[in-house]
């Protein structure tokens, strides 16, 4: 007995006590290839390779790393399993010596590198590559790289993969111009027709011309057939042709989603492959296509191994509390928390392994709301999952401390659960509503209180949007069907939105003043790339001279006449002042548009300051990108 026969022995001994253990059955299996007697099969599951009877059954992990491991090719002597993977960097060729376990890597090429057979003789593999300079370009053409070392040479010299060496090592079938495998119904230039090549007279002969691709050929255990993928009934389904009559007869007749990637052992009787979720077999000559039931143990846990890491920038997005005091961020999709400007420790809020984002304070800066797409936070009893993403709320729930980042405990209350995605929730300036866009387009306004909904707009692709400073009105950005945005503004209680931009070039990301009574943007009217513009919202501003905003802001800024009076607030100090109530002149409000900047290389943002005298913004016009202050006349 051979160290192979007792390593294979001890994992079929595996596979009874695994049997009797809990299992959990698997779906999204990818690219099984069967052993060369047909009874067995590994494929990629969980970026790792595993091994299971061809029947199907309890599966055992080969591979524990943390790079993607795909593409098994099994050897025709059923000693080595030839991979792909990323574990260095980029897809390389590795070997798997199953009688020792042994991972060899034969490739260190900067580019992919993707396995696609073995020699005859279990001494190479053969994988595609772009190498070499061809007379259209760089494109993949077949390698073989050998177990002993040296550097890869080519098959033959032709381009075009999928590419398969015959049993007795004389001929190459191949693709030429093929076409990407999930590129459904093409019809064109880059169809793919099967090809012969001759390796001792150098002779080519073409085995398909057709207007569908075909592609993945395999051979036959005799040399005499060839199997093959094609979608000319209109969805990819496996084929045999007769090399020497040119006979082809279908073998499966999937509709829908086709065969993926299928793979044939070395005695000819078997061929896997993808459909649908599962990984499917095929008897040959004459069986039928059958789905191959695979699990894995339940407490089959991948080891990995616990990395510490400091992050000190790669933040995706921050808010500020509106008290100044703290700021919350994401990075890596996790929610931290931390001191607003000194920092100091640093709390993460979401510890999840799915991402957040979307942050957005109450007024009070005790609570927040996000977006994450994780199903482990705590549902009500009987609330049914979400899909996607949904928006949650973070309070503490520590009577002492209702600081989140110093709170002993956190509690985290669900806002919504519907089918569709919940994303960029904005709490408005009062605290009472949340808007969200639902889907890919639906802007959506919740009431906190009491969890009712309105939807404001029903649309395909919503931008940008923002409250007015009273919580009265929404500014958001929106593609038409030209694929040309505008900024619109719409009630909170809904009712008709009007497009205040009016514009064939894109408008886009708006920003309200403090006082409400005007609204900046980015713009690309006047060039080709965005500026800011701003529009006054009522007209008795617009009419104002320079004069008249002088004297506004000298009444602003002189000391106020005393007056004698009641102590305001029943003697609890001054009350929080309301927002002044924001008015629209929707009339010709296109027409009150001015701009403010005209930078060829662009604005990338704008907003107003809190005052209503400055913009900020940022731009690269001197060569990088830094933040600027302009005042807006």
């Amino acid at each position: 007995m051979t160290r192979m026969d007792r390593w294979l022995m001890m994992g079929w001994f595996l596979f009874i006590p695994l049997s009797a253990l809990a299992q959990t059955p698997i779906k999204f299996a990818r690219y099984p290839a069967p052993s060369p007697d047909g009874a067995r099969i590994v494929f990629s599951y969980q970026g790792d390779l595993w091994l299971a009877p061809a029947t199907g059954g309890t599966a055992q992990r080969l591979t524990v790393h943390e790079g993607y491991e795909f593409a098994p090719i099994w050897s025709p002597d059923g000693k080595k399993i030839a991979f792909t993977s990323d574990r260095y960097g980029n897809d390389d060729v590795f070997v798997l010596h199953l009688d020792t376990g042994r991972v060899q890597r034969l490739t260190w090429f900067s580019g992919r590198d993707r396995t696609l057979g073995w020699t005859p003789d279990s001494q190479a593999v053969i994988f595609e590559s772009q190498r070499d300079w061809e007379p259209y370009g760089v494109r993949f053409v077949p390698y073989v790289a050998r177990l002993e070392g040296g550097t890869p040479y080519r098959l033959h010299d032709v381009e075009g993969t999928p590419a398969a060496l015959s049993p007795d090592g004389k001929q190459v079938a191949f693709v030429r111009r093929d076409s990407a495998w999930w590129r459904k119904g093409y019809r064109g230039s880059a169809t793919g027709d099967l090809w012969l090549h001759h390796l001792e007279t150098n002779r080519f002969v073409r085995l398909t011309e057709t207007d569908t691709p075909d592609t993945f050929p395999m051979w036959s255990a005799d040399g005499r057939t060839l199997y093959f993928v094609s979608e000319r009934d209109g969805t990819y389904n496996l084929y045999a042709m007769d090399i020497a009559t040119r006979r082809t007869r279908q073998l499966t007749h999937f509709k829908g989603d086709g065969v993926r990637f299928p793979q044939i052992s070395a005695n000819g009787k078997l061929i896997t492959f993808e459909q649908g979720m599962d990984i499917w077999r095929l008897d040959l000559p004459n069986g039928k296509p059958e789905p191959i039931a695979l699990a894995i143990p339940a407490n089959d846990e991948r080891g990995m191994q616990e990395v510490v890491r400091t992050f000190s920038g790669n933040i995706s997005e921050y808010a500020i509390s509106p008290n100044g005091k703290e700021v919350a961020f994401v990075v890596r999709g996790e929610v931290f928390i931390t001191r607003f400007p000194d920092g100091g420790i640093t709390r993460n809020l979401s510890e999840t392994i799915e991402p957040e984002s979307g942050l957005s304070w109450l007024p009070d800066s005790k609570s927040l709301v996000f977006a994450s797409e994780a199903s482990r936070f705590p549902l009500s009893k009987g609330e049914p999952a979400g899909g996607g993403s949904d928006l949650y709320l973070i309070t503490s729930d520590d009577p002492d401390e209702p600081r989140l980042r110093r709170a002993r405990k956190l509690k985290i209350e669900r806002l919504t659960q519907t089918p569709e995605s919940e994303s960029s929730p904005r709490v408005s300036p009062d605290g009472k509503k949340v808007a969200f866009r639902r889907g890919a387009g639906d802007l959506v306004v919740m009431e906190l209180e009491t969890k009712k909904e309105r939807v404001l707009v029903r649309h395909w692709n919503l931008g940008e949007f923002v409250w007015s400073p009273d919580s009265r009105w929404l500014a958001y950005e929106q593609e038409d069907e030209n694929y040309n945005a505008d900024i619109w503004i719409i009630s909170a209680e809904g009712g008709e939105p009007v497009n205040i931009t009016r514009h064939p070039r894109n408008d886009s990301s708006p920003s309200w003043s403090a006082d409400g009574r005007a609204l900046v943007f980015l713009s690309e009217r006047d060039t080709d790339s965005p500026n800011i513009y701003f529009v006054f919202l009522r007209k008795e501003d617009d009419e104002k001279t320079r004069a008249d905003r002088e004297d506004e802001e000298d009444a602003r800024h002189d000391p106020p006449k005393k007056e004698e009076k009641a102590e305001p607030n029943g003697g609890r100090g001054a009350a929080e002042p309301k927002p002044k109530e924001v008015h629209i002149d929707f009339e010709d409000i296109h027409l009150r548009i001015r701009p403010v900047t005209r930078y060829a290389d662009g604005v990338q943002e704008a907003v107003i300051s809190p005052d209503a005298e400055r913009i900020a913004y940022r731009t690269a016009y001197q060569g990088q990108s830094d933040l600027y202050t302009i005042k807006w006349d």
